[in-house]
């Protein structure tokens, strides 16, 4: 057990916590490692912070391109790593420091492809919340995992509590003009293309909740990219395993349901992304002799969005006001 693991990390106007977030892998009990730092244009003191570093640490490597997001800094990691395994972490989240030691040992183990170990998210006051997710210790094949994948059951869509062979790596890559669910997409990807998955959700990654995160930002045009990825998941099914088709079904109107109700709340007609309310609506549509979706709240909206759509759009204007009305 001293495979090289190469640990890949995008940075953009990190200065505040990629130090914090560099000394958990520093630290960590696996020593075999790879740490590259791809630099996305950063113009604050993010590279200085990394190369006072670097001068301790000669396992760090540094990458410098213009600024051209996560995803074409996740592929320029990848192409200049070494590593027999592969993680990817965001520079502003912290290791606890037997992670890389526990995901290695229990890819190696259970032979599997991807090892995935947990999350817990850490807010700033240091309050700790973990995901509704099931814990387990259970090793998965493709079906399984891509059953799992849907649910959500086991463990999320994010990237980096999770371990993946170099050789499974190799035959993915993210999505480069891309900028939401490009993670989500890699991963049902990699899963994909996998034998087995093993997972033990011990919750060893800590997503830290920070107050300018991307998951924080206004919902906008880019986040048209969930309905983009969530197609290319229903086709590749379709294509690969239709005996999962309900789950890529329920997901892709889920997805819809998601980007309707968050241009119906944040839009006004004439608005630019109001236009695609349409096109959203005749995706579920398609759809309206599907049975099988679980949570009785999108049976609701999907049947509103379908045959009420005026109504389902007073709703949620009068739920946005008392909820704001609470707030003050």
């Amino acid at each position: 057990m001293n495979k090289k693991v190469s640990i890949i990390i995008p940075a953009y106007n990190a200065e505040r916590y990629i130090k914090e977030c560099l000394l958990s892998i520093i630290n960590q009990t696996y020593l075999n490692l790879e740490i590259i730092i791809v630099n996305d244009g950063s113009e604050d003191k993010t590279v200085d912070i990394v190369k006072r570093l670097k001068k301790k640490d000669n396992r760090i490597i540094i990458i410098n391109q213009k600024n051209s997001g996560v995803s074409i800094a996740r592929n320029n990691g990848f192409k200049n790593s070494t590593g027999e395994y592969i993680i990817f972490v965001d520079a502003d989240d912290i290791l606890e420091n037997n992670m890389v030691q526990t995901l290695v040992i229990n890819i190696e183990e259970n032979d599997a492809d991807i090892a995935i170990c947990g999350f817990k998210k850490i807010f700033s006051n240091g309050k700790e919340e973990n995901p509704k997710i099931l814990k387990t210790k259970k090793i998965f094949n493709t079906i399984e995992a891509l059953q799992v994948f849907f649910e959500g059951k086991y463990f999320g869509i994010s990237l980096w509590d999770k371990l993946l062979k170099r050789d499974l790596a190799e035959k993915i890559s993210f999505e480069e003009n891309r900028k939401i669910n490009e993670d989500k997409y890699y991963l049902f990807n990699a899963i994909l293309n996998s034998r087995k998955v093993f997972v033990y959700n011990e919750g060893l990654y800590h997503y830290m909740q920070r107050d300018f995160s991307v998951s924080k930002k206004k919902f906008g045009i880019n986040n048209l990219d969930i309905l983009y990825f969530s197609k290319k998941i229903l086709e590749d099914i379709n294509n690969r395993y239709p005996e999962l088709n309900n789950y890529a079904i329920e997901n892709y109107i889920c997805d819809n349901i998601y980007v309707y109700r968050n241009i119906a709340r944040n839009y006004k007609k004439g608005d630019y992304l109001f236009k695609y309310l349409e096109t959203i609506k005749n995706n579920l549509k398609k759809y309206k002799n599907f049975k099988k979706q679980k949570k009785k709240y999108h049976q609701f909206e999907f049947y509103m969005i379908c045959d009420m759509e005026i109504v389902y759009r007073l709703i949620l204007n009068f739920f946005d006001i008392t909820i704001r009305k609470w707030r003050r």
